[in-house]
């Protein structure tokens, strides 16, 4: 027998009414048992008497099943489940549910919150480990629920102090708010506080937590950190409030954990601040969606703590359908809230979900429901709601935006309240925002409605920030719209009128107000405004004058101030020049930069009119020694304070400090390079020596260190073969000198001493043969005359003394070989220096004796090519000494250095001179101007480039022609000089160039003849035939044409007439006619640059002009009186055949206009030299004219408007009078030669020649320097 059913307890529910009414269905049918109807339903008896118990709501299939069993109306039992599926009990909206719908969890629901309890757990983890943390993860992913009901519950529940907000459209004074509202202090005072220093939040967080334990931190937390991006419309309030927070946590005294939650398309809006990706960096967690089983915690457990079960289909529906769904945990809360709704008794039924709509609509179907109960009015309240609410993304998603409720109108709080409990919208005290930024995506209609406004929702924000502004201003009238943002704000609200709350209606209308009111007071102002205009026109004149006048006095006094300061730095610059070169010539062009007076223009170009130095800075002691390596790449210097330093001297312009070796025992007395220059020998005063090994001067290493028995150390040497040192000192006559084996350099060994010389060797030096070496030496007594030795180390260990040498008895402090083995030098105590013949078995014979310095000498170096002797003395100079073949030595060259010279040495081109000094510095001196072989024997006199600027050509005073290359600067002059024929000085030659070509006449005596050397080369020289003029009275003045085609030349004998020759064929010229009918002895000559016009200047002051276009009839154009009396020294013809420059005896330069060449006019006098006038030179383009003269300067001036010349610079300074001067074809590039026996080249533009300073000049001009030369004057330095 069938087990009676249960009966029901009562039928006040719509569940057990309906149940009843199944029962009494199956009651009409007979009451078959359920094992019947299980027959005729096709279900289990269990599902069957399920549905009629009244425990949950049964399926639909079921309950149409029992229905059709019991022959019952199908339609009208599925009408009655539908309805009572979908009811939703009074209960149900009072009761607290379990789940929070599109809402975040709070802290307070913390126990409803679970499935991320190991993401929490790890927060927990690293909040403690890190002071800066960012929680990102995909919208809808729960970072608010897991940083409030997760991160923050924990926290405080362990006691520590939470601070948590979300930034909003002000976040610094969001944070001044919150943090009030926690420390109890002024708003106004942290606003300001924070508004003026974002690093004052550290600050605020010490003192709040200063009585609390040192270990307790206050927690940061800000939620939907990307408020900051999407509401902050102010970049430095954004930027002030993140960097805050970065200084808050980064601090060292820091108390502060800040910990971010945003959204993680947003990551990359954080990298345009650096410091908070620097904070960020191995800070950031990641918030994926859930595993599984954290889904099935999220779906079952809230509802187990409450009581409730949940149907395991429901379970598997729900996991179902949220799988692959992106930021699907907001739709299923949502979903489970309204399950939650429709649950029977205490079981969430998989058909209350599924009336619910699902995962996939139960957010629209709630919101879409909610906003049709609504009336019309309140609809198009509710969506200016819902558009307020969203933030339109740019680039990245629309996102949600929290507003206050004051930016709503009344008839909105009935609306808002509807929402609310639809959870659609959440509520606090004054704020307002969707529940969930789900919404925004699931609900079709929203998504409308802000696709179709985008721009319109921009432009309502910035009118509702506008409003604020301009209420909290207490309406100010500035902060209105006008111009173009009011016409859009116009626009927008025509078209969008119900969307506009009253505040913003009555901002709009007081903007229109103000701007129809300034158009009105603009229109009546423009006519006052035109009365005016006259009136501030006079006005405005008056005082444009009188500021003009006031800049003008400023200008003038701030211009007298400056060419005051720059002619005092000029005369200090004078001063300088001796004996720092490189500071004078950078305080020269400071001054010109400062005041470009005509004095500091000349000064600049004459920069380099004394012999140039770059100093070595470095040494704190007085510099005892100096030595070039053999390839005159490195220079080592010591000093007396112990310091040796290696320099890399290559490029002499722009010397570089390779390594300081550690310091010696005692001061540096002697310094010497070995001949492969793979070893240093550094000397010290206590007799020490230590051996370096230098192949690479950068990384010096010691090989070894031996001591002398000298008691001082003086002298060192290197044999030429590097295998012996000769060291010397003072000690005993037996030990004051010694022989050292350096075979081995790791292992030096004693050889031989030089016994029986004086106790004191200052001086050491070996023959180039390495078989003799030299020993300078203080004499034993007053009576000894000996002090030079020469001994014979054929056999180190047996040193043999050869002679001495018979002297004045006095200490000789240097010697040396020349480097050819010819000759040996001594500098002496009594201020001469020596020069001895050396033969091969006679005894030295003294040759030279040079008294010419003042004091002791202490250092001697000999040039390469051994023709210069370069000496220096404690009388702060060096003179160059020239030992011509079989000639009388020169003194005429002398480099003052302003300290006493304690050692000397030449680089192994013999150009740059290095100079060691007293003053603790060290100059290289270039001196390639003062020794061979750019110095010629005799004084220079006409000078010529040739076409390309490549070569330079000079004529010496002995007959001969030197030619420098120009392309390279190291190399040495060729002497090219006739196989015939003598030339004298005072006659003025002729050079030509014929292309590659070089001629120069040679005097023959009766004749000239016309000598050619093809590219220069001494190898390959012809000798033309002669050409003969008369008796042999000499030659008095020739000139080529400028193609070199024809000759002009006179003798001394026939001086009044000129004779033609034509030279187009060197080897063969020929006399082609004459100038005849002079009336005085002809003395200079120039040829037109056409070759069709002479001028002719002789003795008696005049100038005559021939027609020469027809060499064989010259006819004379006319004779002018050129200068008052006396000779006509020198004319040119300027490039334009127009200008003639003619110079006289009186000084002075006569400028004449040919362009009627029968007819000449004098245009101008060009006056400023103090003596004789020897050459006049046009610049290519003819615009400068150059002069030399005999009082020692060249002169530079502007003819480019022949009728007022202007002296356009002045190079003075030069050692000797300046006979032939020359313009190099790039037109800023002079050539001179003069008396000083050298070529020299010259600036002629001063910006050429500041560039020139500015490649030279080392060190730069220091601000220290700046200061004492130019007080009072910004810095500013010159290169």
């Amino acid at each position: 027998m069938p087990r009676p059913e249960r009966p029901l307890n009562s039928e006040d529910s719509a569940l057990l009414r309906f149940a009843a009414d199944l029962r009494r269905l199956r009651e009409k049918a007979g009451s078959p048992t359920y094992r019947q109807l299980a027959k005729l339903a096709h279900y289990s008896t269990a599902a069957l008497s399920e549905a009629a118990a009244g425990r949950r709501l049964p399926t639909l299939p079921v309950t149409l099943a029992y229905v059709r069993a019991c022959g019952g109306d199908e339609q009208e039992w599925e009408a009655r489940w539908r309805e009572l599926s979908g009811d939703v009990p009074a209960a149900a909206l009072t009761e607290t549910a379990p789940y929070v719908g599109l809402a975040a969890f709070r802290a307070e629901e913390a126990d409803r919150f679970f499935g991320r309890e190991r993401v929490v757990e790890s927060l927990l983890a690293r909040v403690g480990e890190r002071r800066f943390l960012g929680l990102f993860g995909a919208s809808g992913s729960g970072k608010t629920s897991v940083l409030r009901a997760g991160l923050i519950a924990e926290l405080t529940e362990r006691g520590a102090p939470v601070l948590a907000f979300t930034p909003g459209a002000r976040p610094l004074e969001e944070c001044a708010v919150r943090l009030a509202a926690l420390t109890g202090q002024s708003f106004g005072v942290l606003g300001a506080e924070l508004a003026a220093d974002p690093g004052n939040l550290h600050l605020v967080v010490r003192q709040f937590l200063l009585e609390q334990r040192p270990e307790i931190d206050l927690v940061l937390v800000v939620d939907q950190f990307e408020e900051v991006f999407t509401l902050c419309q102010d970049p430095a309030e954004r930027a002030g409030f993140i960097a805050a927070l970065v200084r808050a946590a980064g601090e060292p005294t820091s108390r502060t954990r800040v910990v971010l939650g945003a959204r993680a398309d947003f990551f990359g809006h954080c990298g345009q601040y650096p410091e908070l990706v620097e904070a960020l960096a191995d800070g950031q967690v990641l918030l994926g969606a859930l595993a599984p089983e954290e889904l099935r915690q999220v779906i079952t457990r809230p509802a187990v703590r409450v009581g409730c079960t949940v149907e395991t289909a429901l379970v598997a529906r729900i996991m179902a359908d949220a799988a692959g769904q992106p930021a699907v945990l907001p739709m299923v809360s949502h979903a489970l809230l309204e399950t939650w709704r429709r649950r029977q008794g205490i079981t969430l039924t998989l058909a209350g979900y599924e009336a619910t709509g699902g995962i996939a609509h139960a957010i629209a179907r709630t919101a879409e429901q909610t906003f049709e109960q609504l009336s019309p009015e309140q609809r198009e309240v509710a969506r200016g709601i819902f558009l307020r609410l969203v933030a339109p993304g740019e680039g990245t998603e629309d996102t949600a935006r929290r507003i206050t409720l004051d930016e709503l109108d009344e008839q909105a709080r009935p609306v808002l309240d509807r929402l609310a409990v639809a959870r659609l919208i959440t509520l606090d005290e004054n704020t307002v925002q969707v529940a969930h930024e789900a919404l925004i995506r699931c609900w079709p209609r929203l998504r409308g409605w802000v696709g179709d406004n985008r721009q319109g929702l921009r432009t309502h924000r910035h009118l509702t920030e506008a409003t604020a502004g301009w209420e909290s201003l207490h309406r100010d009238p500035g902060t209105l719209y006008r111009g173009a943002r009011l016409a859009i704000a116009r626009a927008w609200a025509q078209a969008n009128p119900r969307l506009l709350t009253g505040r913003e209606r009555t901002f709009l209308d007081a903007s229109i107000a103000a701007e129809d009111a300034e158009q009105a007071s603009a229109r009546s102002h423009t006519a006052r405004l035109r009365v005016f205009v006259a009136m501030l026109s006079c006005l405005l004149l008056v005082a444009s004058t009188a500021v003009f006048v006031a800049i003008r006095a400023q200008q003038t006094t701030a211009e007298q101030r400056n060419r005051a300061i720059a002619q005092k730095v000029l005369g200090q610059a004078a001063q300088l020049r001796p004996g720092n070169p490189a500071l004078s010539a950078q305080l020269d062009l400071a001054a010109y930069r400062l005041d470009p007076t005509p004095d500091a223009r000349d000064a600049v170009l004459s920069a380099f009119t004394a012999p140039y130095a770059s100093g070595l800075v470095g040494h704190t002691g007085m510099v005892r020694a100096v030595a070039y390596s053999p390839d005159g790449h490195t220079l080592a210097s010591g000093d007396d304070v112990k310091s040796v330093r290696l320099w890399r001297v290559a490029d002499p312009d722009h010397p570089q400090q390779l390594a300081v070796l550690p310091e010696a025992t005692a001061g540096i007395a002697a310094l010497a390079w070995s001949a492969d220059g793979h070893l240093l020998a550094v000397g010290a005063n206590d007799g020490s020596v230590r051996l370096w090994e230098v192949t690479d001067p950068a990384h010096p290493r010691q090989l070894s260190r031996f001591t002398t028995k000298t008691t001082l150390l003086y002298a060192l040497a290197f044999s030429p073969n590097s295998h012996l040192l000769a060291t010397g000192g003072s000690g005993t006559q037996d030990d004051a000198a010694q022989l050292w084996d350096l075979t081995d350099p790791t292992h030096p060994g004693p050889l031989g001493a030089l016994s029986g010389q004086g106790g004191v060797v200052r001086s050491l030096a070996f023959s180039t043969d390495g078989r003799t070496l030299a020993t300078g030496t203080d004499p034993v007594s007053p009576q000894d005359v000996h002090n030079v030795f020469l001994w014979d180390v054929g056999d180190p260990r047996v040193p043999r003394l050869q002679s001495p040498l018979a002297d004045q008895g006095c200490d000789a402090y240097a010697v040396e070989f020349s480097p050819d083995g010819k000759y040996l030098a001594t500098g002496e105590l009594d201020n001469s220096v020596r020069v001895w013949a050396l033969s091969g078995s006679g005894r030295p014979r003294q040759v030279y004796a040079f008294p010419g310095h003042t004091d002791v000498v202490r250092a001697l170096a000999w040039t390469p090519d051994s023709h210069t002797l370069a000496s220096g003395s404690d009388d702060g100079k060096v003179r160059f000494w020239h030992i011509p073949f079989g000639g009388a030595a020169d003194t005429s060259a002398e480099v003052p250095t302003g300290s006493a010279v304690s050692s000397l040495g030449f680089s192994a081109d013999g150009r740059i001179l290095a100079v060691a000094s007293h003053d603790r510095t060290i100059r290289l001196e270039q001196v390639a101007d003062q020794v061979h072989p750019w110095r010629a024997d005799t004084p220079m006199g006409t000078v010529q480039f040739s076409p390309d600027g490549q070569l330079l050509v000079g004529l010496t005073g002995g007959g001969g022609v030197q030619v420098r290359d120009l392309g390279k600067p190291g190399s040495a002059p060729v002497m090219l000089k006739p196989d015939t024929g003598q030339w004298t000085f005072d006659a003025l030659a002729a050079l030509a160039f014929r292309g590659h070509t070089l001629d120069f006449l040679t005097d023959q005596g009766t004749g000239v003849a016309i000598r050619s050397w093809p590219d220069g080369d001494p190898a390959r020289a012809v000798q033309g035939e002669p050409v003969t003029l008369g008796r042999a009275e000499g030659v008095q003045l020739s000139a080529f044409s400028a193609n070199g085609k024809l000759l002009a030349v006179t003798n001394r004998e026939a001086g009044a007439t000129v004779t033609l020759v034509d030279s187009a064929d060197p080897a063969h010229p020929r006399r082609v006619g004459a100038l005849t009918g002079l009336t005085s002895r002809s003395l200079s000559a120039a040829f037109s640059h056409d070759g069709t016009l002479l001028a002719v200047g002789g003795d008696d002051s005049t100038v005559s002009l021939w027609d020469i276009s027809r060499p064989a009839t010259p006819r004379r154009l006319a004779t002018v009186p050129s200068h008052t009396v006396g000779t006509v020294n020198a004319a040119a013809f300027g490039p334009d055949e127009h200008t003639l420059v003619t110079s006289g005896p009186d000084n002075t330069m006569l400028l004449w206009d040919l362009t009627n060449p029968a007819s000449p006019k004098r245009t101008g006098t060009l006056a400023g030299h103090a003596d004789t006038v020897y050459g006049i030179v046009f610049s290519p383009d003819g615009h400068l004219a150059a002069t030399s003269s005999a009082d020692r300067s060249v002169r530079l001036w502007d003819v480019t408007d022949p009728r007022a010349p202007v002296e356009a610079g002045t190079i003075s300074g030069l050692t000797g009078a300046v006979y032939g001067i020359a313009f190099s074809p790039n037109g800023h590039t002079v050539a001179t030669g003069g008396a000083d026996h050298t070529t020299r080249l010259w600036e002629a533009d001063v910006q050429h020649a500041a560039a020139r300073i500015c490649a030279l000049a080392r060190p730069g001009l220091s601000r220290a320097e700046w200061d004492t030369y130019l007080p009072g004057v910004d810095y500013s330095p010159p290169c």
